[in-house]
């Protein structure tokens, strides 16, 4: 409580702060939102993260992220995530499966390693299941279902309580079929990581009206959340856009919640909304840099205060831990631990 106080008083304080000198006034008594503390989180990279990767010397990612005091722990990560199974068959236990994807470590972070960070830090878990927008065979399609259904007994074996589970990373990016096809793999996701167990929240991704609009309506019955990523900086070239022009720093959610609005009765108010990637990349050909800065770090924390202030987004995680090439530890806005996790 008296860190969601924290929270939204230095929020506050924040987007008050004008070009003149004035009086700011907080009132600590005015409490705009309860457990705030377990909104934000951070993503992990099951690639890269596990102690044994880091130089001798470091301190542990436990302790890290206990500093961290994160609410919530994305695994494995974004893209990632759309190739890695959990394990493989006969899916006894944690083996991280690397279908494919770039320069791999040999030491992956597994889902048991992963609970024991969230369990150390008291974080909420939010794991991203394998579902990449691509055709399938129907033996493709059968092994990303095993992979899910079975990585949900697994952790309901093991009593980990996990709630949150998406399906797919990011869906919209490099899709290769259609928005309705989308939905119906994740509605066929859904129903069998269900029947396993009916208890846990299954979520999906997108990004625009467009695809929001076609989406929503036909996944809702099935889904509990949605999820996008909010990389707010678009074409901004530089820190000054920040602060000489009108911004909508969250206009992603204002989306969700128009389309959500025109759902039946059962379904408008209660899917909610997460913010599975965030931070203040600007993506644009020649885009403001992106170095670890003072700049970033305020445009962050904003966005971070304007997501606390919107009751449907669960949750709210920064993108990421650490990110490609070790030597980008200390300069990439990326990077949310240094290469010796301080």
């Amino acid at each position: 409580m008296k860190l969601a106080k924290l929270w939204m008083a230095a929020y506050l304080t924040l987007v008050t702060i004008q070009a003149i000198a004035q009086t700011i006034e907080v009132d600590t008594q005015q409490v705009l939102r309860e457990g705030c503390d377990k909104v934000v989180g951070i993503n992990l990279n099951y690639i890269r993260d596990h102690d044994k990767n880091r130089a001798r010397g470091a301190r542990k990612i436990r302790v890290a992220l206990q500093d961290m005091k994160p609410g919530c722990l994305r695994y494995p990560g974004g893209n990632k995530s759309n190739y890695h199974f959990w394990s493989k068959a006969p899916w006894r236990s944690p083996k991280p499966q690397a279908i494919w994807y770039g320069n791999m470590s040999k030491n992956l972070l597994n889902f048991d390693e992963y609970m024991k960070l969230v369990k150390a830090t008291g974080a909420h878990a939010y794991i991203v299941i394998a579902c990449p927008s691509v055709k399938w065979s129907e033996e493709e399609k059968e092994k990303h279902l095993n992979n899910a259904t079975s990585w949900v007994a697994y952790a309901k074996r093991k009593r980990y309580k996990v709630k949150y589970w998406e399906i797919g990373n990011e869906n919209w990016n490099d899709r290769k079929i259609p928005i309705d096809e989308v939905a119906t793999r994740v509605i066929e996701f859904s129903k069998a990581m269900k029947k396993i167990d009916p208890t846990i929240k299954i979520g999906a991704s997108g990004d625009t009206w467009d695809w929001w609009s076609k989406f929503i309506p036909q996944a809702a019955p099935h889904i509990d959340f949605v999820s996008m990523s909010t990389y707010n900086t678009w074409n901004w070239k530089s820190y000054d856009y920040y602060y000489t022009n009108k911004l909508d720093l969250v206009g992603g959610i204002g989306v969700v919640k128009r389309i959500t609005a025109q759902l039946p009765q059962e379904h408008k108010n209660r899917i909610e909304i997460v913010v599975a990637e965030m931070n203040s990349q600007d993506f644009s050909a020649n885009g403001w840099a992106s170095t670890n800065t003072l700049g970033h770090a305020l445009v962050t924390f904003h966005t971070f205060g304007e997501l606390l202030l919107e009751k449907r987004v669960a949750m709210a995680m920064l993108w990421t831990t650490r990110y490609l090439k070790e030597e980008d530890g200390s300069k990439s806005l990326f990077w949310g631990l240094g290469t010796k996790n301080e």
